[in-house]
């Protein structure tokens, strides 16, 4: 007996939907995709300012490192780091925007002076990070906050790192530069909106690399929300096998009445790729 190939045609699509719905719709998966994108997020506090993170790295950095990122060269604060080089000390890195923290500053971290001899002064914000423990099938979760320095900053494609002098139990994989993507790509966008726990919402690409302003962007219909700014766009690499960072994160699209609920502009991953190797953290990308 014969069937129609509209008909193979049906049946493949039900089948192909049935598989996707069973791939992210099991609590083996949930876990993961929490594991993987809820717990790296973070809140970011400045102010009257509120926003998301993402906490890429979370280990043990030379000491080098943390001098010449946290005590610039020509401050009397960079002898505090002289003799102790060789050491490693613990650091958390998260990722944000910047337009979150700049109606705080006008500058970057500026000297103070006692007498005729700068002495450093990091600018200092907050983030809440979601701390879990228990077995992986009934974690309990809890905030924590932790003070936050300004180590670099990118106010023209408005990208910031932070560090905290803390261990954080989870991070986020970033994607490769050199991603393939294409419209239609299911994402996530993860965020700590209107006060909230950090949550997910979910959508796909509508557009990648397209031009605004002078500036690239990632288009979606992932929605966010206020405090949602910061915070990363997730997807599934099939040759990975992981959830990964995308892109950040930025603002709703605009149109000439206004703001655009269901298109979202976010920085894409090769521009923090390029921002991070800039500033020499590199190395934080996993």
């Amino acid at each position: 007996m014969r069937i129609p190939i509209s008909m193979c045609a049906l049946l493949l699509f039900i089948t192909s939907s049935a598989a996707q719905y069973e791939q992210f719709n099991n609590p083996e998966v949930e876990m993961n995709m929490t594991r993987s994108m809820m717990y790296p997020t973070v809140f970011v506090y400045a102010g009257g300012s509120r926003g998301s993170g993402t906490a890429l790295f979370s280990g043990y950095v030379d000491n080098t490192v943390i001098c010449r990122s946290e005590f610039p060269v020509g401050t009397t604060a960079t002898a505090s780091c002289t003799g102790n080089e060789k050491g490693r000390d613990i650091r958390t890195y998260i990722l944000s925007a910047w337009h979150i923290l700049d109606n705080l500053f006008s500058e970057p971290p500026l000297p103070k002076r006692r007498g005729d001899a700068p002495e450093y002064a990091p600018l200092k914000i907050y983030a809440s990070a979601r701390i879990a423990g228990g077995s992986s099938a009934n974690m309990k979760t809890v905030f924590k906050k932790f003070e936050a320095l300004i180590i670099a900053k990118d106010e023209e494609n408005d990208l910031v790192l932070l560090s905290i002098k803390e261990m954080l139990p989870f991070t986020a994989n970033t994607a490769p530069r050199d991603v393939a993507l294409q419209p239609f790509r299911m994402v996530w966008a993860l965020g700590a909106p209107l006060g909230h726990g950090p949550m997910p919402t979910g959508g796909y690409l509508a557009g990648t690399r397209q031009m605004l302003g002078g500036k690239v962007y990632f288009l979606s219909n992932a929605s966010i929300y206020g405090g949602n700014s910061g915070g990363g766009l997730f997807h599934y690499s099939k040759e990975r096998k992981r959830f990964e960072l995308i892109a950040v994160s930025k603002a709703l699209g605009l149109g000439p009445f206004g703001p655009v609920p269901h298109i979202v502009l976010s920085i894409p991953i090769e521009t923090v790729h390029d921002f991070l190797e800039k500033n020499s953290f590199g190395f934080i990308v996993q």
